[in-house]
């Protein structure tokens, strides 16, 4: 695992925390974003090694912010993990859509962040 900074974008102030939480276990510098316009432009300005992004967010869905990375030529080639609550605790690994990978905000700590370095760069 060689990802040293990654962007977290999700309306929820608690899962940002925890997300915090997982990721400097990981001895990994967490980059939070509460919406899909500041995470578009913490992307572009930051250049994380990865972005954890939530599907479902009232300004702009994970979907656009997703689209709106890849459109854009300084963004592009950073790796997008869809952070989703409306996965069964069983479904952690949803299957890949577009080449995203999907793990479920209902998995505990070490299963969630065993899952989450898999899908690291």
């Amino acid at each position: 695992m060689n990802a040293k900074r990654v962007l977290v974008v999700d309306d929820d102030e608690n899962i940002l925390e925890l997300m915090k939480e997982y990721l400097g276990m990981l001895e990994i510098e967490a980059l939070t974003a509460n919406n899909g316009k500041d995470g578009l432009e913490k992307a572009k300005t930051e250049k994380p090694d990865a972005v954890l992004l939530d599907v479902m967010m009232p300004d702009m869905s994970g979907s656009d912010v997703a689209e709106a990375l890849k459109q854009d030529p300084e963004t592009a080639g950073i790796p997008v993990i869809f952070l989703t609550g409306l996965a069964a605790r069983e479904d952690t690994e949803m299957s890949p859509r577009g080449g995203y990978n999907f793990l479920s905000k209902a998995l505990a700590g070490e299963e969630f962040m065993a899952k989450l370095v898999k899908f690291l760069p």
